[in-house]
């Protein structure tokens, strides 16, 4: 079973200017996770949780969805927010804490003085985060989008997405790797091909092709 995953992910004033490196760990620490409520009914499921770590700085907490592994990286707290939505009923056993590491630190503004982009240094990415927006399908019709782009590795990410239609929410999950300011990715088993690309640092297009349609849509990092 494959939950789509969307989390939240909120950098304070102090981590605009030091952010972490998850590729690069330096110990461990000590987490959990508080699960506070399920909901939903066929077709669509939610559950609230809250993340802890015990480092304070930049920490990764792994945890399960129903087998499924995810993380959240915690900048400059010790515990975050998350929701889960998914296709099928997440209860307290869905959800179950794996390990706690230190994240090294990174100067987003190391660089800068010799004209590198900030997607070129080690530890910053501008994909990585919570984006939403919306557009138009070929067929003309309109569609809102929330997708979640989550770092797994050099250049490569998990992406979880919401598709919202009259009548009807789509929940969709797929990896792919970044070159540049693009970010092709596949969804619905490699049925449909993404590509994301950038505008700015915090906007960006994104067009998917499959089923004999393609969609456009316009969006904005949160």
């Amino acid at each position: 079973m494959r939950i789509s995953l969307l989390l939240i992910l909120a950098a304070s004033p102090v981590a605009l200017a030091e952010q972490c490196d998850c590729q690069k760990i330096i110990g461990q620490c000590s987490g959990a996770i508080d699960f506070v409520k399920g909901y939903g009914s066929k077709p669509s499921y939610g559950a609230e949780i809250v993340v802890h770590s015990s480092e304070k700085i930049c920490s990764k907490v792994e945890y399960y969805v129903d087998g499924t592994p995810y993380q959240t990286v915690l900048v400059n707290k010790s515990q975050e927010p998350e929701s889960l939505f998914g296709t099928s009923p997440i209860t307290q056993k869905s959800v179950t804490y794996r390990s706690c590491q230190v994240c090294a630190r990174v100067d987003t503004n190391k660089g800068a003085a010799d004209g590198r982009d900030r997607s070129q240094i080690s530890g910053v990415n501008d994909f990585e985060g919570t984006w939403t927006g919306s557009g138009r399908n070929s067929l003309g019709f309109s569609q809102t989008y929330t997708v979640k782009i989550t770092s797994i590795g050099a250049n490569r990410y998990q992406i979880d997405q919401v598709q919202k239609a009259f009548m009807s929410t789509t929940n969709s999950s797929g990896t792919g790797s970044s070159s540049g300011k693009t970010l092709p990715y596949q969804i619905h088993d490699g049925a449909v091909d993404c590509t994301m690309t950038l505008k700015s640092s915090n906007t960006a297009s994104r067009v998917c092709n499959g089923y004999g349609t393609s969609n456009e849509a316009a969006l904005t990092k949160q």
